[in-house]
């Protein structure tokens, strides 16, 4: 056996997520051993492609030498058959492996067919007390064990559409700072200084992949929940509008990409002083358009009208029924 410091060790798991508690152990490991294998297990009917699983170990154990055993299955309590096991990690591995990390005692009889030690780094997951069936069956609930590249898995978003003017900017930021979370403000807001009045098709697509990636982005930094300033669909209809068309690349980006919960800004806004933002038939047709949109892709939409405070305790109801959870009302910031 090898002596601490010097010993390989071997990590298995289905990782469905990988979560907190799979890191705890792996970080562990590479303090305790010389090289670290972590073996991903797979089947075909996983809920989580085995791809997205190699790419976020890849990202979260950097130290670890990944493999990935396609047809065998680990996940919680139903693991492939210890022959089958042993045997591929024997083909795999040889005689390199020292110890076998876990918190199942199943593993023992592993580590005895590979003439290797048992180390149970958290028996009964007394420091972390996850497992990643609760990560699927409630996400919400147990986000604080997410790691941030798996977050964007589960987050819910939600996206402000409708036309300019209509406060979608300043309902965002009040969101963001209520559920204490970020907001994906527009891409094409804050470049369209830099942009030509009529864009080329080309530009057009890279306003709407801008908007993608910078909602891609955020999410690993979202607490359950990201608010959207605008999306893909908002510059096709916008395209549509003013060009008379959208191009084909930014309608399959919009087709493409999908939000948990739309809120529709609707053209009567009151401002603070009870005064009347004016819509005029310019306006209501452009909300008309977007109402229209909405309908034919069958997305679940709930329109905003009123005054500030109105769309503000509206839009609220609306994710506290997302993320299944009740939050108080103070007054609205900003």
């Amino acid at each position: 056996m090898a002596t601490y410091g010097m010993a390989n060790g071997l990590l298995l798991g289905g990782f469905m997520p990988p979560h907190n508690g799979h890191l705890t152990v792996a970080e562990f490991a590479r303090a305790y051993t010389s090289e670290l294998m972590v073996v991903l297990c797979s089947q075909p009917d996983d809920p989580i492609s085995p791809d997205k699983r190699l790419a976020w170990l890849h990202e979260l154990m950097p130290h670890a030498r990944i493999e990935h055993w396609s047809d065998l299955a680990y996940e919680d309590k139903k693991h492939a058959p210890l022959p089958a096991v042993s045997a591929r990690a024997k083909a795999t591995f040889g005689d390199s492996i020292d110890i076998v990390f876990g918190a199942d005692e199943d593993l023992q009889e592993l580590a005895e067919a590979l003439g290797a030690q048992l180390l149970n780094v958290d028996p009964g997951r007394e420091l972390l007390s996850v497992a990643a069936s609760d990560i699927r069956a409630e996400p919400l609930a147990n986000w604080a064990f997410i790691p941030p590249c798996v977050r964007p898995e589960y987050v819910k978003k939600v996206c402000l559409i409708g036309p300019r003017g209509t406060g979608k900017t300043m309902l965002a930021e009040q969101l963001a700072i209520h559920y204490e979370t970020v907001a994906a403000f527009g891409y094409s807001g804050r470049i369209m200084k830099k942009l030509p009045k009529m864009m080329s098709p080309e530009q057009l697509a890279d306003m709407a992949r801008g908007q993608i990636a910078t909602e891609d982005a955020l999410a690993r930094l979202a607490n359950r929940v990201l608010i959207c300033d605008t999306d893909p669909l908002s510059t096709q209809i916008w395209a549509q509008l003013s060009m008379g068309a959208a191009p084909g690349s930014v309608v399959e980006l919009a087709s493409a990409r999908k939000y948990a919960q739309y809120l529709l800004l609707d053209v009567d806004i009151r401002l603070q002083d009870g005064s009347h933002q004016p819509a005029g038939v310019e306006r209501q047709r452009e909300f008309d358009h977007y109402r229209q949109a909405l309908i034919e892709r069958d997305l679940r939409y709930l329109r905003l009208d009123g005054d500030e405070d109105t769309r503000y305790r509206i839009a609220c109801d609306a994710i506290d029924l997302l993320i299944g959870q009740v939050t108080a009302r103070p007054p609205r910031a900003l």
